[in-house]
C-alpha cells in the first residue's frame, strides 16, 4: 500500500522512505492511526467506538501537551519517532508492531527500546531510532552517522544496568498492541531474553531506523549510499539480523504547525 507524499524503495533488509508532502492522504493515515500508536490497538479497540477516551482529538490533545512543550531537538525526535511509527510497517510489511508510543509513567519522551517487533516467523526484533537535521554540507553522511548511533544506543541499552526495566515496559506494550496468541508469543520471547546466555547478541534482532529533516528535497537518500550504510554496519553487527530503515523529510515546521493545529481544535 502506497501513501500519496510517500515514496517507498524497499526490501527485505533496508528500506527508504522519502515523504515529499505532508499529504492528506499521509495526515488520514496519521488519524485513523494515532490512537493505536499511542496506546495499543487491542486497548484502544477493547475500549469500543463510542468511547470517546482514546479518540483522535483526545488522543492529540495528550500528544501535544507532550510535544509542544519541548525544545527543538527533542521534538526532532518525538516527530522522527512518531514518522517510524506510521510507516515501518509498510516498509516491512512482515512486521507487527509490538510496542506503544507513549511513556506510560509520565508526560514525557518514552524511556527504554524505542519500538519492539514480531515477524511472520515469531521472531522478536529491537528498534532503536535515531533523528536527525541535515545540511546541504552534512547530508551526504547524515543517514551513515544516525545509523552507527542508533547500534551504538542499542548496544547500550541491552548492556544497561537498569534493563530490567526496559524489558518490563516492552512486555507491558505486547498486551496492549496484539492480539492474544501475538502478545503471549512476544511476552514469552522477551522473558526468555533476558535469561542467562553467554552471548545473547548472537540471536536479537534489530532495526536501526534513521529519520533525517532535510529541506533540500531535490537531494534524497540515495540506494547505494543506503546500501553502502548497511554493509558497513551488519559487517561489525554482532546480532543475528540487521534491518535499516531510512526516512527522509524536508522539515520539522508542517508536522508541528499541523499538532497545534489540531490540539484543542
Amino acid at each position: 500500500m502506497t501513501i500519496d507524499g510517500v515514496t517507498l524503495n524497499t526490501s527485505p533488509r533496508l528500506s527508504i522512505a522519502t515523504v515529499h508532502a505532508f499529504s492528506d492522504e499521509l495526515k488520514s493515515h496519521l488519524e485513523q492511526n494515532l490512537s493505536y500508536i499511542c496506546f495499543g490497538r487491542q486497548l484502544v479497540q477493547s475500549a469500543g467506538v463510542d468511547d470517546s477516551y482514546y479518540s483522535f482529538e483526545a488522543t492529540m490533545d495528550q500528544f501535544a501537551e507532550r510535544y509542544l512543550s519541548k525544545d527543538h531537538l527533542t521534538r526532532l525526535g518525538m516527530a522522527g519517532e512518531l514518522l517510524v511509527h506510521l510507516l515501518t510497517e509498510k516498509a516491512f510489511p512482515d512486521l507487527s508492531k509490538a510496542s506503544i508510543y507513549f511513556n506510560k509513567e509520565e508526560r514525557s519522551i518514552k524511556k527504554g527500546f524505542d519500538l519492539t517487533y514480531l515477524d511472520g516467523t515469531n521472531q522478536l526484533w529491537f528498534a532503536e531510532v535515531k533523528s536527525g537535521e541535515a545540511t546541504a554540507l552534512t547530508f551526504p553522511n547524515a543517514q551513515a552517522d544516525l545509523a552507527n548511533r542508533a547500534m551504538r544506543d542499542l548496544r547500550d541499552k541491552f548492556a544497561s544496568p537498569i534493563r530490567r526495566t526496559m524489558w518490563d515496559n516492552a512486555i507491558f506494550d505486547a498486551q496492549s498492541v496484539l492480539q492474544q496468541r501475538q502478545a503471549d508469543t512476544a511476552r514469552k520471547l522477551l522473558r526468555l531474553d533476558t535469561g542467562p546466555d553467554p552471548d545473547p547478541d548472537s540471536r536479537r534482532r534489530v532495526v536501526l531506523a534513521t529519520p533525517i529533516f532535510y529541506p533540500h528535497t531535490q537531494d534524497t537518500i540515495s540506494s547505494a549510499d543506503a546500501q553502502t550504510t548497511f554493509d558497513r554496519i551488519e559487517k561489525r553487527s554482532p546480532y543475528a539480523d540487521l534491518r535499516i530503515f531510512a526516512i527522509q523529510k524536508s522539515t520539522l515546521e508542517k508536522i508541528s504547525s499541523y499538532i497545534a493545529k489540531k490540539a484543542k481544535a
